[in-house]
């Protein structure tokens, strides 16, 4: 049985937005599990770590000797995480986000089709809607958000909604 392009292209894109390479490095303690981690282009690492036993997400930042941010919140509290998912035919944006000192960070994956054939991963951080810095992450990826949407509070007031 021969696949047509298309199915082919839809198989391969769909394995590309669940890339998933175990091997990336991540700041999650011995108890947590990764949610998603990454080495940015400057070999520090973005990680989000949920501990169940806790009820606990934790995102963490920097190096495994030298952790610059590091911010802890149960699952569903006032404080806590809250996520957004857009997707269409050959579009998915996915964000992890929480709000401490003024400043909003999302750890983002955003894939289309008609940009590039894999996702793009990373932080982006923002006070009151304007981007102050964005970072990306190399080539090791660990993604498993999707597993944490049915955790999470969707935040309402983002454009990207949560479908």
């Amino acid at each position: 049985m021969k696949l047509s392009k298309k199915i082919l292209f839809f198989l391969c894109s769909s394995a590309a937005v669940c890339n998933s390479v175990d091997a990336a490095p991540s700041l999650c303690k011995p108890a947590e599990s990764v949610v998603f981690s990454c080495l940015t282009k400057t070999s520090k690492i973005i990680s989000l770590c949920l501990d169940e036993r806790r009820n606990e997400i934790s995102y963490r930042y920097g190096r495994k000797d030298s952790i610059e941010i590091s911010h802890t919140a149960e699952e569903n509290s006032k404080n806590g995480f809250f996520y957004n998912h857009y997707t269409r035919p050959s579009v998915e944006y996915s964000r992890i986000g929480f709000v401490t000192s003024g400043y909003e960070y999302s750890v983002f994956r955003n894939y289309d089709a008609t940009e590039a054939a894999s996702p793009r991963y990373g932080v982006a951080v923002s006070k009151d809607g304007d981007e102050k810095a964005q970072v990306a992450c190399g080539s090791q990826v660990v993604d498993h958000m999707s597993r944490m949407i049915s955790k999470l509070k969707c935040d309402e007031s983002s454009a990207l909604g949560c479908f």
